[in-house]
């Protein structure tokens, strides 16, 4: 494998994998879920099983929609399908401490969370090899939707997936959750200026560019 593609795969899987630190912070700060993550948690807590346990079939299903929309999938974005409810889960084990009862620690907890998150997807973005299933979902329902923003199209997703996620557990629900909604983008933004990063400049590759690129590279060695 050719060694920039052997690190660009490394780069997403630190991003997908910081990622979800910042998740299970978030998760332990118990104010309040973004909403994917309380879709998640209400349905594993509904059946007994862990956050991967729901995350991976769920994103393989968002994976399946993209596809139909015939939206470009990269490595990266099969690599966050697989992988992403599987760290949750090692974090999940990894970090027993208890959450704290001072809510000034909480907040400071969520607020951490998002900048790792933040950092998490300048990792990830940096290697252009695919965005995330729900981000190609979102694309996808975008372009078909032509007089409705993207951005639109990702709060109408987001909508939906909260309020299945409040319909089946509501104390997972909080002022968090409109500090992620609200904030998460905002911390983006202000790092992302920081550090003079700009994702729309970034031209991803899709899965099939990729491979023959690995490939090529391979019959020349």
């Amino acid at each position: 494998m050719k060694l920039t593609y052997l690190k660009k795969i490394t780069l997403a899987i630190c991003g997908i994998m910081v990622y979800a630190f910042g998740v299970v912070l978030i998760i332990k700060a118990d104010v309040g879920l973004a909403p994917w993550d309380m879709f998640f948690l209400s349905i594993a807590g509904k059946l007994g099983v862990s956050y991967g346990a729901v995350a991976i079939p769920v994103n393989v299903i968002v994976l399946a929609c993209a596809l139909l929309l015939r939206e470009k999938i990269g490595l990266a974005t099969v690599i966050d399908t697989i992988l992403s409810g599987v760290f949750v889960d090692v974090f999940t084990a990894i970090l027993k401490f208890d959450t704290p009862n001072s809510y000034v620690l909480r907040y400071a907890m969520l607020i951490g969370g998002m900048v790792v998150m933040s950092f998490a997807v300048f990792l990830y973005m940096s290697a252009a090899i695919g965005c995330g299933p729900k981000d190609s979902l979102m694309v996808g329902v975008g372009k078909r939707l032509k007089k409705i923003p993207v951005g639109i199209a990702r709060v109408f997703i987001d909508g939906t997936v909260f309020i299945i996620g409040f319909i089946i557990d509501r104390s997972l629900a909080g002022i968090g959750t409109a500090v992620v909604a609200f904030g998460f983008g905002l911390i983006m933004a202000a790092m992302y200026a920081l550090i003079k990063f700009e994702p729309k400049k970034i031209a991803h590759e899709n899965i099939v560019q990729s491979v023959k690129n690995i490939l090529c590279t391979e019959k020349k060695t």
